[in-house]
């Protein structure tokens, strides 16, 4: 029997490196680069090919913030624009002055920014109506939807949606409504939802069938329990608390990334 030591990604990646800023800037522009394995191997998702929405589970200290913010970068400068819904309200500083974003930082104010969203998702699939077989399909400028903190926003949204209802009102709120509709849209109307959790369960993300909607998922100090409730089909890896060190999975393939 050989045991040989297993393979690492680099111990950092950062964009001021010259061999990150080449594999970003090689990237596609559906496939923004996450991080790198070993070898020094690119990760990335292709938003037009692989998955139209990403979720990202870590516990504190885990990277999520800085992880959305390399994704979502990379789509800014290819000239998406970006809506933050960020009850939190700094988890992204660095997006506040930036052209062609929205930073929403209130529960009302999110709450009416998804029911926008739901309303412009709707806008784009009703373009495809009157589309003969061999028309050329309608191209819309990508928008990306960062959505943090879902464990408590979804909480919040709730009990917003119960103290601002009017009577006779659907008891559901239309903003989770909202959101679910984007994610089963699917590729073709260019909405991303970046999704971060500490703990991404189906009742925190609106239900089971909306959370097999992110075909990616980006896992950063997590437990056993997460990994088995997020990634079953994936074989186990212990988590770490290697600072940037997270498990991107894709397909049944979990790839440890830096």
């Amino acid at each position: 029997v050989q045991f040989r030591p297993r393979q690492r990604p680099p111990e950092r990646a950062t964009f001021a490196e010259p061999a990150v800023r080449a594999e970003v800037e090689k990237a596609k522009r559906s496939a923004p680069l996450i991080g790198l394995t070993h070898g020094n191997r690119a990760v990335a998702v292709d938003l037009d090919r692989e998955s139209p929405h990403v979720l990202l589970s870590a516990g504190t200290g885990g990277g999520k913030s800085s992880t959305i913010r390399t994704i979502a970068a990379q789509l800014i400068h290819h000239g998406a624009s970006c809506w933050v819904l960020d009850a939190k309200r700094h988890s992204h500083v660095w997006l506040r002055d930036v052209p062609g974003v929205r930073y929403f930082r209130d529960i009302g104010e999110i709450h009416h920014a998804l029911i926008a969203l739901g309303t412009e998702g709707r806008r784009r699939n009703t373009a495809f109506d009157e589309l003969g077989i061999d028309d050329p399909a309608p191209r819309f400028g990508r928008l990306v939807v960062i959505c943090e903190e879902l464990n408590a926003t979804m909480n919040m949204l709730k009990q917003w949606w119960r103290n601002n209802r009017e009577p006779g009102a659907q008891p559901t709120s239309p903003a989770i409504v909202a959101l679910g509709e984007l994610l089963f849209m699917g590729r073709a109307v260019r909405i991303h939802v970046l999704a971060v959790a500490q703990l991404a369960t189906a009742k925190d993300l609106g239900g089971s069938e909306q959370r097999e909607n992110y075909a990616v998922r980006i896992l950063a100090r997590y437990t056993a329990n997460a990994w088995k409730m997020l990634v079953p089909e994936c074989a186990y890896t212990p988590s770490t608390r290697h600072a940037g060190r997270a498990q991107v999975c894709i397909g049944g393939v979990a790839t440890e990334t830096q």
